[in-house]
């Protein structure tokens, strides 16, 4: 039995600021090292909201 489904994902830019705003809380609450390490991924997910993001497609990647 083969089912065909497509998967549509969408944000918005408002994503970003909340990322933003989550690594200005941890710049001032958590020790330097996970500060770090954790800032540093919230920026690159704040970037990639704001760039867009395209995994591209996998239409026929499960053919069974």
């Amino acid at each position: 039995m083969s089912v065909s489904l497509d998967v549509s994902l969408s944000t918005e830019t408002s994503i970003a600021m909340m990322l933003k705003d989550m690594r200005r809380i941890v710049d001032r609450v958590v020790g330097f090292v996970e500060r770090e390490a954790l800032g540093n991924t919230l920026g690159e997910m704040a970037e990639a909201y704001e760039e867009g993001w395209d995994s591209g497609s996998d239409e026929d990647d499960d053919d069974d």
